[in-house]
């Protein structure tokens, strides 16, 4: 049995391959946007590493968003398509649940990204994990909510996080990273028992156009 999980959700593309022995191989690429051109090939190269292909896989892993449109869009595409044509399991995680679980330190934490346009992709999350409220989109001009505002020793963590420092009594930083690892993300996905089909998190109107990502999977698992 082997797991596979990826991520497309910002300038990089991530590929996490486990097999049953334990051995993983893993390959970041900082590639900007194209992710439709590389996700495939950097997936098929892992398999070869590994020994692999593509009915070797049980299970599938992918992130969710928020992040990249079209990266988003990628991502969710090739892992559902994946596991339709396996037959396999597909489990589904944000990249602010991704980014608490690495680095929440294991009290309550808010992670804030920087979404653009003066707004920011953010989620509080409590001591053991559990978003309380949702993610949400906060735009710059409208006022912290009550339950950032009231909660205790925050972890800020992610590239909004000096913003919401600057504005947020008892905090302290954790960290100001915004790419979780590839690591944390497939292991999330692994500890999800009974996953459902993921659906993409982009907390706003997408505004970009999808990349060209047909038939990708159909000429990979045929």
């Amino acid at each position: 049995m082997a797991t596979l999980t990826f991520d497309t959700t910002s300038t990089v593309c991530a590929v996490h391959l486990k097999r049953a022995d334990g051995i993983v191989h893993e390959a970041v690429a900082e590639i900007g946007r194209g992710h439709a051109e590389h996700l495939i090939g950097m997936i098929d190269r892992a398999l070869g590493a590994l020994g692999l292909d593509y009915a070797d896989l049980r299970r599938l892993g992918v992130a969710t968003g928020p992040g990249s449109f079209a990266g988003i869009r990628v991502g969710l595409s090739a892992a559902r398509g994946l596991a339709l044509a396996l037959e396999i399991p597909l489990a589904g995680v944000s990249v602010l649940r991704a980014l608490a679980a690495e680095h929440g330190q294991g009290g309550p934490s808010l992670v804030i990204l920087d979404a653009g346009r003066d707004a920011f992709y953010a989620e509080l999350f409590d001591a053991s994990g559990h978003s309380p409220e949702g993610p949400l989109l906060h735009r710059k001009q409208d006022p912290f909510p009550r339950q950032w505002m009231d909660a205790p020793g925050l972890a800020l963590i992610g590239s909004g996080a000096a913003y919401a420092g600057a504005l947020l009594a008892r905090t302290r930083m954790a960290t100001l990273a915004s790419i979780p690892s590839i690591a944390t993300i497939a292991r999330l996905c692994e500890a999800d028992s009974a996953p459902v089909r993921p659906k993409p998190l982009y907390l706003r109107p997408p505004d970009a156009k999808p990349q060209a990502s047909a038939g990708l999977v159909a000429r990979r698992t045929a």
